[in-house]
C-alpha cells in the first residue's frame, strides 16, 4: 500500500463476528537534490556549490563538513580547499530524506617559460619573453645580465599577456640572460628563476 487513497480492512473478532476498519493513506514527494560536480576550475574563495532543491526541505546535512562554512545550510560556500566528494542528505517536513553527492577537484596550476627567444622573428610571439600558464596569474619579472646588471624589471604583469613583458629587440646582443620570476596562486608566493637565450 505505498498510493494516496482510502483503504479497508475487514477481519472477524474472536466471536466471529465481522468487523471492517477504514483508513486514509496519504504519499507525501521525496525532496529532490540537484547538484553539480566542480571540475577542473580554479579554487575560489567563498564559491557556493553547485546545488539546488525541490521540496519542503527543514534539514541538511553536509558530509564531510571539511572546507564548507557550514554542513546543516542549503548552499554551503567553499572557504578553504579541499578536493574530493561530499554527501549531501536532506529531509523534508514529513520526514521524507534524500540524498545526493557532488565532487571537487581543482585544476592544477601549470606553468611554461621559453628557454629561447629571438630579437627579430617571423612570429612577434617569439620575440616575447614572459609566463605562460593554464590559469591566469600575476607574476613580476626581472632580467639580468650575465654579469648581475639588472636590463628588465616590471610588476603585476597578467600572464599569457604577450603585450606586456621582457621584448628585448635589437638592443641586446645574442646571449644568456638570467630571468626572476615571482607569482601567487592561491595565497601561496612562488619565485622561480633561470636563463634564457636570445638569438638575433
Amino acid at each position: 500500500m505505498s498510493e494516496s487513497g482510502n483503504y479497508y480492512v475487514t477481519a472477524k473478532d474472536k466471536y466471529g463476528c465481522p468487523d471492517s476498519l477504514e483508513f486514509n493513506i496519504e504519499k507525501y514527494p521525496s525532496p529532490e537534490i540537484y547538484t553539480e560536480d566542480i571540475i577542473d576550475e580554479p579554487f575560489i574563495k567563498d564559491k557556493p556549490l553547485n546545488v539546488r532543491y525541490n521540496g519542503n526541505i527543514i534539514q541538511y546535512d553536509w558530509q564531510p563538513a571539511t572546507g564548507l562554512d557550514c554542513y546543516d545550510c542549503d548552499v554551503p560556500k567553499i572557504i578553504s580547499k579541499w578536493e574530493g566528494i561530499y554527501n549531501i542528505m536532506v529531509v523534508s517536513d514529513h520526514g521524507c530524506e534524500a540524498e545526493e553527492d557532488l565532487k571537487i577537484s581543482y585544476r592544477k596550476l601549470s606553468v611554461y617559460i621559453p628557454n629561447v627567444i629571438y630579437g627579430c622573428a617571423n612570429n612577434p610571439n617569439n620575440e616575447v619573453f614572459l609566463l605562460q600558464t593554464n590559469i591566469d596569474v600575476n607574476y613580476d619579472l626581472m632580467i639580468f645580465d650575465r654579469w648581475g646588471e639588472k636590463l628588465f624589471a616590471a610588476e603585476n604583469l597578467r600572464s599569457n599577456d604577450f603585450t606586456a613583458a621582457w621584448r628585448p629587440g635589437k638592443k641586446y646582443n645574442p646571449g644568456v640572460f638570467v630571468w626572476v620570476i615571482k607569482y601567487e596562486f592561491e595565497g601561496e608566493s612562488k619565485t622561480l628563476a633561470g636563463d634564457i637565450t636570445l638569438l638575433q
